[in-house]
């Protein structure tokens, strides 16, 4: 009997090293991905991209304050950077990813707000009801506080951003006519 829960031990000591090991492993991706994030982000963009980048972390960050989320916040907010990140070096016309991203700025501002005034989550389906928010208009207005505003921060650097360096709407394709 002694001895099995002697191998007992030692099977769950190695299985949970096992465990540090691959999450140490993932969290050092993550921050490798992040780091190369934020290095290109700073040549291609100077430091006001920076400073969209770090604002981004902050708001993912504040938005998991605001709506109570506690499990977990740790990965979640790193799986929510590695997308983001994702979104904007997926397209060419980076226009469309901020715009996405706007509009996803719009739905968390949308939560957080719902949140406070229902205490739950909103759902896809409240989205279509839109158009009954007349009638609690005003009740919302009392429940918005300053600090949902703070989401938008990172959305308003990013486009002056995008304006200063003069992202195009378009990238235009340069066509080598050989006659």
């Amino acid at each position: 009997m002694e001895n099995s829960l002697k191998t007992s031990r030692e099977f769950l000591t190695k299985r949970a090293k096992a465990v540090v090991v691959f999450v140490c492993k993932k969290a050092r991706g993550a921050a490798q991905f992040l780091r190369k994030l934020i290095d290109s982000t700073k040549k291609k963009y100077g430091i006001l991209g920076l400073i969209a980048i770090l604002l981004v972390m902050g708001k993912l960050m504040l938005f998991y304050h605001l709506m109570n989320i506690t499990t977990n916040v740790f990965f979640i907010w790193i799986t929510t950077l590695m997308l983001v990140g994702i979104l904007f070096s997926f397209f060419r016309n980076k226009w469309i990813p901020l715009i996405l991203f706007t509009l996803l700025t719009i739905l968390m501002f949308s939560d957080v707000t719902y949140s406070s005034y229902f205490n739950r989550y909103l759902s896809v389906g409240m989205l279509g009801a839109a158009e009954v928010l007349g009638d609690i208009g005003e009740s919302i207005k009392e429940v918005i506080r300053p600090t949902f505003f703070l989401l938008f921060l990172d959305v308003v650097i990013i486009y002056v951003v995008f304006f200063l360096h003069k992202i195009p709407w378009r990238k235009s394709v340069i066509r080598d006519e050989r006659t």
